[in-house]
């Protein structure tokens, strides 16, 4: 009798500790303290810069971080290498799912009847697979390097210009041509 109780208990602690894992992370703090020019981040199913109230950039790409950290050269930089690595981690995600697919066609060579033809057709599908695996792992890595100079651009900003409320001013548009 004990021991069946003692078995529920930790079953369903660890079903409480699995699924609090698997919950999906999200940012609910919302930052206090922040001057009208500091760039907070949050996480909901990505990254997103915010000033203010109003998100300023999102993940992956970072569109826009550069413009808002445009005074602090070397944070302009890290925005910079923010949006080409996330743009690299879209593209290399994308052949790594067209190629994962593609590989899937290898297992096509189980219907011939041929051996010489059932083994190309397999050795092809495990070579193009492990490729997609490959540019699977390079997209995380290029996604990991956006997400680390997007919070490096926000952190020099911040150090520079931004927790104080002087930041960048207003944008300064390109002039029309003619």
């Amino acid at each position: 009798m004990k021991r069946a109780a003692l078995s529920r208990r930790v079953l369903v602690a660890t079903a409480l500790l699995v699924g609090a894992g698997c919950a999906a992370p999200a940012t609910t703090y919302r930052p206090v303290h922040a001057a009208p020019t500091e760039l907070t981040v949050r996480y909901g199913d990505e990254f997103e810069v915010w000033a203010a109230d109003a998100p300023v950039a999102r993940g992956l790409r970072y569109q826009g971080l550069d413009e808002v950290v445009r005074c602090v050269p070397e944070a302009k930089r890290h925005a910079e290498a923010a949006s080409r690595s996330g743009s690299a981690a879209g593209v290399l995600s994308g052949f790594s799912i067209g190629l994962a697919v593609g590989g899937l066609a290898g297992l096509s060579g189980f219907a011939f009847e041929d051996d010489r033809v059932t083994a190309a057709f397999l050795v092809s599908g495990v070579v193009i697979e492990a490729l997609a695996i490959v540019l699977g792992g390079q997209s995380l890595s290029q996604k990991a390097k956006a997400n680390g100079h997007a919070l490096d651009a926000v952190n020099l900003y911040n150090d520079a210009v931004g927790y104080d409320g002087r930041g960048c001013g207003p944008a300064v548009a390109p002039p029309s041509l003619p």
